[in-house]
C-alpha cells in the first residue's frame, strides 16, 4: 500500500487509489489509518499524499503491521476483562476497583450481598393480589364498561 502511495504521487484520492489497489472502501481507510499513524502518509479531506519525512516503504508496512498488532491486542484484552467481570462470582465492585488498581475498604462479609443474589424480600408479593392499577387505567377501563353496556342494550 505503501507503495502504492508512493507510485502514485501527491495528491492521489482515496477513489483512486481503490481502484488501483481493488481495496474496499472500508478496509482501505483502515490502512491508510495505520500507514498516517506510522508515519508514511499525509491525510487530509481529499488528497494521500506521501510524508516528505516518510520511512522506506517496507519499513512504513512493518510499523503499520506493528500498530496493528497492537491494536488487536487491546481489543483482545478488553474484550478478556468483560468476559471476566461478566463471569466472576466475586463482588463486582471490587472486581472493578481492582481493575482502575485500587482495593475495597475491607466490611464484614455479613453485609456484603454478592451482585447475583438478590436482597431479603425483594420482589415479592402475594399472588392472589393485582397489582395496584394507576387512576388513568382505572378510567379507561370504567369507560369501555360503560360502552360495552350500550352496545348490549
Amino acid at each position: 500500500m505503501a507503495q502504492e502511495i508512493a507510485a502514485a504521487g501527491a495528491g492521489t484520492d482515496r477513489k483512486t487509489l481503490s481502484t488501483r489497489t481493488g481495496l474496499s472502501p472500508r478496509r482501505l481507510t483502515l490502512l491508510l489509518d495505520l500507514l498516517e499513524r506510522a508515519g508514511a502518509v499525509r491525510l487530509s479531506a481529499r488528497h494521500i499524499e506521501p510524508a516528505p519525512d516518510a520511512p522506506a516503504p517496507g519499513t512504513a508496512a512493518d510499523l503499520a503491521r506493528h500498530l496493528a498488532e497492537r491494536r488487536r491486542d487491546v481489543e483482545r484484552t478488553r474484550l478478556e476483562m468483560m468476559r471476566h467481570y461478566a463471569e466472576t462470582d466475586d463482588c463486582r465492585r471490587r472486581f472493578l476497583l481492582g481493575y482502575f488498581g485500587e482495593q475495597l475498604p475491607a466490611t464484614p462479609a455479613a453485609t456484603a450481598t454478592p451482585a447475583w443474589q438478590a436482597p431479603p424480600n425483594a420482589g415479592r408479593r402475594r399472588l392472589d393480589r393485582s397489582p395496584r392499577t394507576p387512576a388513568w387505567s382505572i378510567a379507561r377501563r370504567g369507560r369501555a364498561r360503560s360502552s360495552n353496556a350500550a352496545r348490549t342494550a
